[in-house]
């Protein structure tokens, strides 16, 4: 045992990278339903995605959900983001997507003396990491309802869905584009809940599937 344990048992624990990032991922979707700090949600998201990110990339080097992300918005004009930050290449892209998170947790440059960040930082590490989990066939019901309620509550974005998995969505929560932030959270929260004996329940597991086919 490592002195600095302290009094702590030696309890160690091994699990496969992949499960010990969605387990990660996982923590941080019923963080965001529950309301807690994008800084909380954005902190444990973000090494899951990490992870995910290398085992996709290696997996499907053209094809990882990141790149696929990219090459959507790109697809859609997106070459600036709203700061004036350009993600016109891949790196770029990287470089804007990991900032937020990269900020909460290094004080290496000395001019660097405060961190921002906000929801939208930690939903795009998350839908990435969903992607990937995906990908990885190692996706849980608590990332595909994410998936689904982030559709519904915000219409298709940059990354591989399609107008199929649109609908679902759209049937799945019906009416949550009208419903105020909080209430949002509410939908989601109950459904990673209930998911096995909610209506939705088969709708889930299509997504899961659906998610895996379009960004392969």
């Amino acid at each position: 045992m490592s002195p600095l344990a302290g009094p702590f048992p030696d309890n160690s624990t091994t699990l496969e990278k992949s499960i010990l990032a969605c387990r990660l991922l996982d923590r941080s979707i019923r963080m965001l339903f529950e309301g807690e700090d994008a800084l909380y949600v954005m902190t444990m998201a973000h090494p899951a995605h990490l992870i995910l990110q290398n085992l996709a990339e290696r997996a499907l080097p053209e094809k990882n959900g990141t790149r696929l992300i990219w090459e959507s918005l790109r697809n859609d004009g997106y070459v600036l983001m709203e700061d004036g930050s350009s993600i016109e290449t891949y790196n770029e892209f990287l470089t804007v997507l990991h900032k937020a998170p990269n900020a909460a947790k290094h004080a290496n440059k000395p001019a660097e003396t405060h961190a921002t960040y906000g929801p939208g930082d930690a939903a795009a590490i998350m839908a990435s990491a969903c992607i990937h989990a995906s990908q990885l066939q190692v996706s849980t019901p608590d990332q595909a309802i994410y998936m689904i309620w982030r559709l519904a509550a915000e219409g298709i974005y940059g990354g591989p869905t399609d107008q199929n998995t649109q609908s679902i969505a759209n049937f799945a929560f019906p009416g949550m584009k009208s419903l105020p932030p909080n209430e949002q959270l509410r939908v989601g929260l109950t459904a990673i809940n209930d998911w096995p004996n909610i209506p939705q329940a088969a709708l889930i597991r299509r997504v899961q599937n659906l998610m895996g086919r379009a960004s392969t």
